[in-house]
């Protein structure tokens, strides 16, 4: 069960960030978690996903990268990325506040995970405004992605309202946003395979592989989709499913 789980999430997921930039690891990191009850883990095996799909997808979509936006954005990101995964491994996840009524527990990871998510949902609730008003340039949006890319593994809806304001087509904006997510992954992945139990990570390799694939269709069938479809009212849905998982992940009710 947990099997099919994991293959419907992250095929839909893959299929939603396609036209997003948002949903495969703002989705499937949540998953992880639950199942391996384990937040590095949790976001170190989301990353694997993530960047054999961004891969797959800069296969798809590479003729269309706006390359001076992209490598700007994208080598800040990268650094920033190697930061946020350091940060990840210094981070104690011990009890910050603890009570019984309601069996409410805060711990300082999923604190911060949490706030996160919040963070980057209500953006994407919001239409990102607060960034539309004053915008970035590449360089901030890349460094500020970067470090919580690696710090929670989440940078897509980030990295999407700092793109918005350039006015791409919907392939280019797409496409860019793939290089700039593949670059960001490039720098923290190795900090957090470094820190994870090589065993670790094959104890649970077959539902991190079938994940992968999982994400790989979806990416097909989205492309196969762009010309004809557009995802709004499910990107509220998926906003709202993450908001009410960002707040009972922060409570520690997960």
């Amino acid at each position: 069960m947990e099997w099919i789980t994991v293959i419907l999430i992250s095929f839909s997921a893959s299929l939603l960030t396609f036209f997003s930039g948002f949903g495969l690891g703002t989705i499937l990191t949540p998953v992880f978690i639950i199942l391996f009850k384990d937040i590095p883990l949790a976001i170190g095996a989301t990353a694997i996903v993530h960047i054999t799909n961004t891969i797959f997808k800069f296969g798809l979509m590479r003729n269309a990268i706006n390359w001076r936006v992209g490598w700007s954005f994208a080598l800040t990101a990268f650094l920033g990325s190697i930061s946020g995964a350091f940060l990840l491994q210094q981070i104690s996840n011990v009890v910050l506040f603890s009570t019984p009524f309601l069996h409410i527990e805060i711990k300082w990871l999923n604190l911060i995970l949490g706030m996160t998510l919040l963070f980057f949902t209500l953006l994407e609730l919001f239409d990102s405004q607060l960034l539309k008003k004053n915008p970035p340039g590449p360089v901030t949006g890349g460094i500020i992605t970067g470090i919580m890319a690696g710090l929670t593994g989440h940078q897509g809806a980030l990295r999407s309202a700092f793109l918005q304001k350039y006015g791409f087509a919907k392939e280019t904006f797409i496409a860019t946003g793939i290089f700039i997510a593949l670059i960001t992954d490039a720098g923290r992945i190795p900090v957090y395979l470094s820190r994870i139990e090589r065993s670790t990570i094959s104890k649970h390799s077959l539902i991190i592989t079938l994940a992968m694939l999982a994400a790989i269709a979806g990416a097909l069938l989205g492309k196969r989709l762009l010309k004809k479809i557009t995802l709004s009212w499910l990107n509220q849905m998926v906003s709202y499913t993450i908001l009410i998982f960002s707040v009972c992940l922060i409570l520690g009710w997960l």
